[in-house]
């Protein structure tokens, strides 16, 4: 996608030191996890920060300057907590190209007809049901409080 990204953050402990894992739910009070824990706004801050230091070396390599803000300040997260959850955001995310023409932060978005819906369902290899599942799924968050 042009302005965003998505992915899916695996949660493992594999008795190796300091396993992965999200703040307790309904909030981040670090005092609540365990003692070696990374918390995943640590890990989605040294992502961008690791990114954004290569973006700086790319654009002393070359690579065209941008003058806005590489990352928004927060993020959004969702606990997948079973495999049908798991396949809904994955089929979500491999949709999500082909969504950007008609997507609300595109500029040139244009809203797609029944038949552009049908075109899409069919491309993503969905029903007409599961499409507008999709649709909705992008819905729900846009509502949802940023962490």
């Amino acid at each position: 996608m042009p302005n965003h990204f998505h992915g899916i953050v695996i949660i493992l402990d594999l008795g190796r030191g300091a396993p992965v894992c999200a703040p307790p739910s309904g909030g981040s009070d670090a005092a609540s996890l365990p003692e070696k824990c990374v918390p995943l706004g640590e890990i989605v801050q040294w992502f961008k920060t690791m990114t954004t230091n290569e973006f700086i070396r790319g654009v002393e390599s070359g690579w065209p300057r941008f003058d806005g803000k590489l990352w928004q300040r927060n993020y959004f997260e969702h606990v997948i907590r079973d495999e049908k959850a798991l396949n809904n955001i994955r089929r979500y995310i491999r949709a999500n190209p082909l969504m950007w023409p008609h997507d609300r932060d595109n500029p040139q978005s244009v809203q797609p007809d029944r038949m552009q819906r049908l075109l899409l369902a069919n491309q993503l290899g969905v029903t007409e049901q599961e499409f507008e599942s999709i649709v909705n799924f992008d819905d729900e968050y846009r509502n949802r409080p940023q962490s």
